[in-house]
């Protein structure tokens, strides 16, 4: 997300599918960045706040990890996270950062 040469964040979207985006589903994702960049900018929503966001884009990073390592959905990769975050009395910012840094990796059924 940027105006300009600013730029503002990242934002991840995903789907079921793999390959190119559409023409259609391109536009769709240009307008998404660009309704959340306002959101940023004006602070017409719970995106305006700042504090986190690094933390945020690495748990958005961790999940496509996790999503790769156990061949699941993100949303079945965020819960694993928030699980062994629960589990180890850890926030999921750290564990997300353990997962980048290569230093937890997530295989096959949780035990």
């Amino acid at each position: 997300m940027q105006i300009g040469a600013a730029r503002l964040g990242v934002l991840d979207l995903y789907r079921l599918t793999s390959g190119p985006l559409s023409p259609d589903e391109l536009a769709d994702a240009l307008i998404c960045a660009d309704l959340a960049t306002d959101a940023l900018l004006t602070g017409d929503s719970e995106l305006a706040n700042l504090d986190g966001i690094d933390t945020h884009a690495q748990v958005y990073q961790a999940v496509g990890m996790v999503m790769v390592q156990l061949s699941v959905s993100a949303e079945d990769a965020l819960l694993r996270l928030r699980g062994y975050a629960f589990a180890h009395d850890e926030l999921v910012g750290e564990v997300a950062r353990e997962v980048i840094g290569r230093r937890l990796r997530f295989e096959g059924d949780p035990a």
